[in-house]
């Protein structure tokens, strides 16, 4: 964690971890405190390191993980109004943030995905706002973002049709997971 952001290193961690076991097929909603036991006992090694503030990264979080003897960092960072996702030396992209509801869907890359994909949001009624698509060519993954609406319904009505919408994306081939981020005014 960088600049003012490094005070909160440890809650992140454990947010973090919370995370990732949650979505990664643990399969239970846990603490973030459980999910740090839960590291522990895996042999999970969570190591932090002091930031060099003098890279001007700014308020921007770097996670690292390491596999086989194989780095791999991911950083984040508030850019404006943009949350800005970048991998060193692979990809970089950035997400505007506002208040919306949006559809995250985690894909192989494979020409016309992004078609197919933003296909189910429109014919179910959404507008896009904003979307943007990038890929990971060194592992062949993409990602996909919609910021999405429907006028003329509730938000709850949005987020019940929409999870039902992304219920449909997340079988389709070649999509590993899809979600929806809901940070709308009215959360």
């Amino acid at each position: 964690c960088y600049g003012a952001l490094n005070a909160y290193h440890d809650t992140f961690v454990r947010y973090i971890l919370k995370g990732l076991f949650e979505q990664g097929g643990h399969g239970k909603a846990m603490t973030p405190v459980e999910a740090v036991s839960l590291a522990e006992e895996h042999g999970i090694n969570i190591e932090m390191h002091n930031p060099d503030d003098r890279k001007g990264y700014g308020l921007a979080i770097t996670l690292g993980f390491v596999d086989d003897d194989t780095r791999v960092e991911v950083r984040g960072t508030i850019v404006g109004c943009e949350l800005e996702i970048s991998r060193v030396n692979d990809f970089k992209t950035r997400i505007p943030l506002r208040e919306a509801i949006y559809v995250l869907v985690e894909t192989s890359d494979h020409p016309g995905v992004e078609y197919q994909i933003a296909q189910n949001i429109v014919e179910a009624g959404y507008n896009r706002s904003d979307l943007g698509y990038i890929t990971v060519p060194n592992v062949g993954l993409g990602m996909a973002f919609y910021i999405v609406d429907k006028g003329g319904i509730s938000h709850e009505d949005q987020v019940r049709e929409l999870s039902e919408v992304v219920n449909t994306i997340s079988v389709m081939e070649p999509v590993s997971k899809a979600t929806i981020i809901d940070l709308s005014e009215d959360v």
